[in-house]
């Protein structure tokens, strides 16, 4: 397949649209705008705070968790063996307590 135009023309019709492009545009040593630098940090800052905001008003909004699992030694446990310990809670989901008797055995 040929081109009725050579390779030329086309490179030359691109170079101008690249030249014509260039004159349009701005120049990129151009300064920026005050309110565009505002924009720029007002946004995120602004952003940051809202989340800020909303974690502060969930965790004042959030009730306690409620003790599910309470710890109680005040059980007596009598043993013949020596050198025993012992280990106790109360969980109120289940309604039961717990006792755990360690001998020190190896």
């Amino acid at each position: 397949m040929t081109l009725p135009e050579t390779g030329e023309f086309y490179w030359s019709k691109i170079r101008r649209q690249i030249e014509l492009e260039d004159r349009r545009s701005p120049s990129i040593n151009a300064p920026e705008p005050v309110s565009a630098r505002w924009v720029r940090f007002v946004t995120p800052a602004g952003a940051l705070a809202a989340l800020a905001l909303f974690v502060v008003v969930a965790l004042k909004h959030s009730e306690p968790p409620e003790p599910r699992l309470a710890l109680d030694d005040s059980h007596e446990i009598e043993t013949p063996l020596e050198e025993t310990s012992s280990f106790s809670f109360r969980s109120e989901a289940a309604a039961m307590t717990v006792v755990w008797v360690d001998s020190h055995r190896e």
